[in-house]
């Protein structure tokens, strides 16, 4: 805390009248720990291991034995540290341990201060009682769950069918909070774009036990990056009665706005003081002025009023914990900024977190790198039996709803709240019930999305998951302009359902080393037979996933395409797998970069037709479409080549056309081609330039 100052606090031009100053102070406490196991109500007698905070405990040296699976090892994890505080204790003093698993327990001093269930929001500790100041020792014990069964059935355990180790651990960061009273409990900023205007939402709470506070609220919006005053106003005073809450609601403009999108992700901050007679607390925030809605008319995403595709990938940063190779790689800033990076270079804009949320850092540096976040509340089924825990209703869901709401709501790069992922009826039926009572907290009204539950409102969105190659005997040559709807496995009817994001579509994965899955192995039997080498198989994975890419995105049926995933596990007998070569350099699968970067060009194009795996008759003809879209503001005009390549690399035909293509539109011209006379393997390649880069359609053709 700052030492009170007898002298005039000047904000912007604002002279307070406060005659001395405080503000609030926070305390880091990550870094090494002590950690033991043991029960799930002793506090362990000595303490042998060390484990980061954050982190997982697979981690611990010395190294614990199974860890994340039931067994009789122990009941929980307990962490313990020890620290001082220099001066005296303030009104408020709260700890944020920001997300930890399974069920949170904290002692302090030997005191129990309290218990967070939840494993996937913040838990909030009040330490004032037993706090010490003035140098003194101050010793913190937090105990975890050993897994998911260490929480009751009322709390959302985050399970994945797919996954077989489930680790727990204080897996984000811990922040000790001291502020004077009247302090600020929350602050959400509503972006407002058509007026210019930030609508600060401010909780703020009078601890006070019997004296009634007037208080006055003062806003300074900054320019993030230079720190450039832009904005400020001064609130007017309201008492605030003892021991209680009072929310504040003001809106500030901000001349010469500047918008916050995945293109350009300028960004704001709001510092907020609290003004008694004396400055109590403040509080910096940081927001970007941006606007996502649903247009149920069109069924497209429109950003601060314009038509955007959500093309990306996904994050499994659950799944990528059981990666033999996770280390300490997710909690390393500059590591998950190149992560981020690298999807620019895919042509990706989006990401969904995807069963799991990341530690709290990934999203500041989604606001800072223009990635649009569809946010996946770690909810796949409720629970892996059919069995349907009657603890677990929908006001335990609402109540994590809203921890969840209150954590990320500031962030720009967050534009879809997704409650669950491929999520049976009853459990999809509680969790609509639970979004209708926490929706209203988000000031901002942001889209949702709950998977079997529907659309509550025409301006949610419907994830969609048409596996073509789910079913053993598909092959691309199945494709048909008829089957342009993605119907099939966790689809909505055809036809049917509003604002359409597919996030995962292929069901061909390999592992880093280019061996199969357990999903895809018969797959790639089927396709390329048992002694395919990892080249053949990487190569028919880049081109199999552009052409599907390319057919879900050419016939404009959905909003965005998510490929699945851009992060997982590669481990013995796992079900999917990410597509990187090196986790530490962070380089894609060349072939799958190749492709599949193509695929997602925004202007990209698509060779509508798919020969048959068994060859074509030589000497044959042939006519298809091939259909050019532009996601972009702006029309394209340039050429497209069709043209025939042998196995040599020998161009056997070519033919050009000319294409006009409006902004965010369609066009297509039709090519006839008669096939090559001698038997063999061809390409036939579409291409055209974007941005002086080759943007290209490829289909392998066997010719009999």
């Amino acid at each position: 805390m700052k030492a009170n100052k007898a002298t005039l606090y000047v904000m912007a031009g604002i002279i307070l009248t406060s005659t001395a100053i405080a503000s609030r102070e926070t305390i880091n406490l990550d870094g090494m720990w002590q950690v033991e196991q043991g029960s799930m109500e002793k506090v362990p007698a000595a303490f042998g291991h060390k484990a980061k905070v954050p982190g997982v405990l697979d981690l611990a040296e010395p190294k614990f034995d199974e860890v994340g699976v039931t067994n009789s090892l122990r009941e929980a994890f307990w962490y313990r540290r020890t620290f001082k505080i220099k001066g005296e204790i303030p009104d408020v003093a709260f700890l944020k341990v920001n997300k930890a698993k399974y069920g949170t327990k904290v002692f302090l001093n030997g005191n129990i201060v309290g218990e967070h269930l939840p494993c996937f929001t913040p838990g909030f500790f009040d330490v004032k009682p037993y706090l010490k100041g003035n140098n003194d020792a101050n010793e913190l014990v937090i105990r975890v769950g050993a897994n998911p069964e260490s929480v009751p059935e009322s709390v959302i355990r985050g399970l994945d069918k797919e996954k077989s180790v489930y680790l727990p651990g204080i897996y984000d960061s811990v922040n000790l909070i001291l502020a004077d009273s009247p302090y600020i409990k929350r602050v959400q900023v509503n972006p407002i774009i058509k007026k210019s205007e930030a609508e600060v939402w401010t909780v703020v709470k009078n601890t006070g036990k019997s004296t009634s506070k007037k208080i006055k609220l003062h806003y300074e919006i900054a320019e993030k990056k230079s720190g450039k005053v832009v904005a400020k106003l001064s609130g007017k005073p309201v008492e605030i009665k003892a021991n209680s809450e009072h929310t504040f609601q003001d809106a500030i403009t901000i001349p010469e706005m500047k918008l916050w999108s995945d293109k350009t992700p300028f960004l704001y901050s709001v510092k907020v003081i609290v003004e008694t007679t004396v400055i109590t607390d403040e509080l910096t925030t940081t927001f970007g002025m941006r606007e996502l809605k649903f247009n149920p008319k069109t069924n497209r995403a429109e950003l601060n009023g314009k038509v955007t595709y959500l093309n990306g990938s996904n994050f499994c940063v659950f799944r990528f914990l059981e990666d033999p190779l996770h280390g300490y790689k997710i909690w390393d800033k500059k590591w998950v900024r190149k992560l981020h990076r690298q999807l620019k270079k895919m042509h990706w804009n989006s990401v969904r977190y995807c069963i799991g949320f990341p530690p709290e850092f990934w999203y500041d540096i989604a606001d800072e790198e223009g990635i649009l976040i569809q946010d996946e509340f770690p909810i796949w089924h409720v629970r892996h039996s059919d069995k349907f825990p009657e603890e677990l209703t929908v006001d335990s869901f609402a109540n994590e709803f809203a921890e969840w709401i209150h954590e990320h709501v500031n962030h720009p790069s967050v534009v879809i709240w997704d409650a669950c992922n491929e999520t049976k009826e009853k459990a999809a039926a509680h969790i609509a019930k639970a979004i209708e009572k926490v929706r209203d907290l988000d000031k901002s009204d942001r889209p949702w999305e709950n998977s079997n539950g529907g659309q509550a409102r025409n301006t949610d969105c419907f994830e969609s998951h048409p596996y073509r190659f789910i079913n053993l005997k598909f092959k691309l040559s199945d494709l048909t302009i008829m089957d342009t709807w993605p119907s099939g496995y966790w689809c909505p009817p055809d036809g049917e359902g509003n604002n359409i994001i597919i996030n995962e579509y292929a069901w061909l994965w390999l592992n880093r080393d280019g061996s199969c899955t357990r999903l895809s192995e018969k797959r790639y039997e089927n396709i390329l037979g048992k002694n395919a080498t990892a080249d053949e198989k990487r190569e028919y994975y880049g081109l199999a996933t552009a052409a599907l890419t390319e057919f879900w995105r050419s016939y404009r049926h959905v909003t965005g395409i998510q490929h699945f995933c851009g992060l997982g596990y590669s481990r013995p007998k796992g079900f999917t797998c990410d597509n990187w070569t090196d986790l530490e350099s962070l380089e894609f699968e060349p072939h799958f970069f190749k492709y599949v970067s193509d695929a997602f060009s925004p202007v990209g194009l698509m060779i509508e037709l798919w020969p048959k795996e068994k060859g074509v008759k030589a000497g044959s003809k042939v006519a298809f479409n091939v259909p050019v879209i532009n996601d972009t503001q702006e029309e394209w005009n340039g050429d497209v080549a069709v043209r025939i390549i042998d196995s040599k690399g020998e161009k056997l035909f070519e033919k050009k056309r000319n294409y006009i293509v409006p902004a965010l539109g369609r066009e297509y011209h039709r090519f006839a081609m008669t096939y090559p006379t001698n038997s063999g393997n061809y390409r036939i390649e579409a291409e055209l330039n974007y941005n002086n880069d080759s943007v290209k359609s490829v289909r392998e053709l066997k010719v009999k």
